[in-house]
């Protein structure tokens, strides 16, 4: 019979061989008197212990339980995630019965590596850090595999007191061999999801999918037999679209399971979700890691994570912004003029005249609104960012910016930071020139693999985040913009990520430095607009799309980003109360690009269409 006995408030149970270690061993001290040391002080007493509980079984599973959930690591390595909620013990995970097939896993060769975990040594950890106090279960495994696969696995859970929703989870894989090993990608968080709700439809969930995947696609949606989305972060991804939310959560009426990671950075990976010919959901986090390990080298993932709650997609989203934060991921408090209104210049399109921006005085003053916003194409080259001698010739930019000024009205200027005319391509009519940057800086520029300036939105060149000078000419542009000309904040638009760089100039680590510096940038101008102007607004749209971890916590502002419809509004407002915060400044946008006409008789045509001309949709039904 097992015998099963409790350690301090949070019991950790280990069936059969079992012993208690002494937290502390008294002995003598001598003690020398001395004037020039004072007496040794008694040590603070240790924390107490967490109240997470954990039972280690020799052929698994491992029980991680908190005060509302329960997260098992069963023999086969799938993790699967329980809430306990009013007595029932409620989950969306869906095992598959007699596979070997774990949660986390390596790709070599284009086959999945799989690994036994062995029980029989794992051990548990009192966990005391930026999270609180917790417990980390540490569980090793081997590859299940012919002998002479010289690779091993450290597993390692997290689970804590204040966040009971959320285990943590990372690995640690080690070439123990005498050669070489090459490791294509990494899998966490393999997950089969099934409602459990509706016969013959276990996709019969709702999702959220944070990626920036596609120009006016839905975050949220209902799942489909046809439902299937690869989910990529971090860089950027075809279209100059990138960066995105890391975070992929599915609900019912009764209970919610998402997955992602919880780093700080913006890890280049994807989160894909597909629902499979039997209908369950797939799930999972896939790393293109690429690398070779040499004999005694270790390859450490991203701490993952799975979340189960009830609700929809407010709360998984509210706890990973919650995690973050503990993690050093700093979200402001908007400035008081983040919550006014702004009227936008847009209407007057590209062309727009000083003359055209203050003749709206009259009508901003009558409606009691307070901002006004430059929009998109008073300059002369992106990069360089002077006023257009044909439209704000002279000094007419800022004594436009004054004259506001008298009239109690304060100014955003719209710009679209790290992107730069290099002399080729064009948007709309604006055909590209060589901007001075380019001329004057070319070792700025990011790299692709074959040595050319990388393209980001627009079909711009893009500047190198990560180069320090770099950075210091983007606070010089804020300081121009805010100072010098006097506006009162930006509106940075068409804001998504940029590529890797494999500029050798710039001697990076790894390809992954600008994706990971993206944030400085806008770290930069946020900071140095706040400190200029403390009432100020920094506002940044990913047009289209969900937002990016990398730029979040640099902004006054967030922005609905040009919704295709009032339903997709109410939702992404949802979103950005819940990553920042119930006092968040949302701005419900000034775009809204759905246009529906009725004819009495005849066609009706829905039209959606994209205002910075990237794309049209048209679909047409018959009225009666």
């Amino acid at each position: 019979m097992n015998r099963i006995e409790p350690i301090g408030s949070g019991s950790v149970r280990r069936p059969r061989f079992f012993s208690i270690i002494p937290c502390a061993l008294l002995g003598v001290a001598w003690v020398m008197v001395s004037c020039s040391k004072p007496p040794a002080q008694p040590k603070a007493p240790p924390s107490r212990p967490s109240d997470v509980n954990v039972e280690l079984r020799d052929g698994g599973p491992v029980v991680v339980r908190t005060s509302v959930a329960e997260f098992q690591i069963l023999p086969s390595g799938f993790l699967q995630a329980t809430l306990l909620k009013d007595g029932k013990r409620l989950t969306l995970d869906d095992p598959e019965v007699g596979s070997s097939g774990g949660s986390d896993s390596i790709v070599q060769d284009g086959k999945e590596l799989d690994f036994i975990l062995d029980f029989g040594k794992a051990k548990v950890i009192e966990s005391n850090g930026k999270l609180g106090r917790g417990k980390r279960v540490e569980i090793p495994a081997r590859p299940l595999a012919p002998a002479g696969v010289a690779i091993e696995r450290m597993l390692v859970l997290e689970a804590y007191d204040d966040f009971p929703n959320i285990a943590l989870v990372s690995s640690v894989y080690k070439n123990v061999g005498n050669t070489d090993f090459k490791i294509d990608q990494v899998w966490m968080q393999q997950h089969r999801l099934n409602s459990h709700e509706v016969k013959g439809n276990p996709f019969d969930m709702w999702s959220f999918q944070g990626s920036s995947y596609d120009w006016g696609k839905d975050d949220v949606q209902k799942l489909t037999r046809a439902s299937s989305q690869p989910n990529a972060m971090g860089e950027m991804v075809k279209g100059g679209y990138g960066g995105g939310i890391p975070v992929v959560a599915f609900w019912t009426a009764s209970v919610g399971e998402a997955i992602g990671h919880v780093e700080t950075l913006p890890w280049t990976l994807s989160m894909p979700v597909k629902v499979e010919a039997d209908g369950r959901v797939s799930a999972s986090i896939t790393i293109p890691v690429n690398t070779t390990l040499k004999p005694g080298e270790s390859y450490s993932s991203p701490r993952s994570f799975v979340s189960v709650y009830a609700g929809d997609f407010y709360e998984p989203l509210r706890i990973w912004s919650s995690v973050l934060q503990k993690e050093g991921w700093e979200i402001p408090k908007p400035s008081n003029e983040a919550y006014n209104v702004s009227w936008c210049g847009w209407g007057y399109e590209f062309n727009v005249t000083p003359k055209q921006m203050l003749g709206t005085v009259p009508k901003l003053k009558e409606l009691g609104i307070k901002w006004a916003t430059l929009d998109d194409r008073w300059f002369d080259t992106y990069g360089d960012w002077n006023p257009r001698p044909d439209t704000f010739s002279g000094n007419s930019m800022k004594q436009m910016v004054d004259d506001f000024h008298k009239q109690g009205i304060l100014a955003q200027l719209w710009w679209l930071p790290i992107g730069v005319e290099d002399g080729q391509g064009k948007y709309e009519s604006h055909k590209y020139a060589v901007s001075k940057v380019a001329q004057e800086h070319p070792d700025w520029f990011i790299l692709d693999k074959n040595g050319k300036h990388a393209r980001i939105v627009r079909d711009l060149a893009a500047l190198d985040p990560s180069l320090p000078e770099v950075q210091a000419y983007y606070k010089q542009l804020t300081e121009k913009f805010i100072r010098d000309w006097g506006f009162d904040g930006s509106k940075l638009d068409n804001i998504y990520s940029v590529p890797k760089c494999y500029n050798p100039a710039h001697h990076h680590k790894s390809p992954q430095d600008s994706v990971n510096a993206m944030g400085e940038v806008y770290k930069t101008i946020f900071q140095t607009t706040r400190a200029i102007k403390p009432e100020s607004v920094t506002q940044a749209c990913p047009c289209g799309t969900p937002p990016s971890l990398a730029w979040l916590p640099f902004i006054d502002q967030a922005v609905t980003a040009d919704p295709v419809g009032a339903v997709q509004v109410r939702r992404r407002i949802k979103m950005y109360k819940a990553l920042l915060g119930p006092e968040a400044a949302v701005y419900g946008d000034h775009v809204e690009l759905a246009a529906i006409s009725r004819p009495r008789w005849g066609r009706a045509e829905f039209r959606v269409q994209n205002l910075f001309g990237r794309k049209r949709v048209r679909s047409s039904s018959q009225w009666r």
